[in-house]
């Protein structure tokens, strides 16, 4: 699977807002184990739960996906 989700901004990004990984993933409505998988880049949000993290997070949804460029760097892991 090619990692849609940017896991350094995420998880930045969680603990600047103050939330925990647990508080985080009750607000998204999910598993503290399918947000990690998000973080890890295993599984990837739907739409509607993207838009939902970047307004818990004050971001817009562009700034938690990873661009092509990165995502080239970082295919194999």
């Amino acid at each position: 699977m090619q990692r849609i989700i940017d896991g350094k901004v995420l998880r930045e990004a969680i603990r600047v807002a103050g939330y925990t990984m647990a508080a985080f993933a009750k607000a998204i409505d999910v598993h503290r184990r399918t947000l990690y998988s998000y973080i890890e880049g295993k599984k990837a949000p739907s739409l509607r739960r993207l838009v939902r993290m970047a307004t818990l997070l004050d971001l817009k949804t562009d700034e938690l996906i990873v661009s092509e460029a990165r995502a080239a760097d970082t295919a194999g892991g």
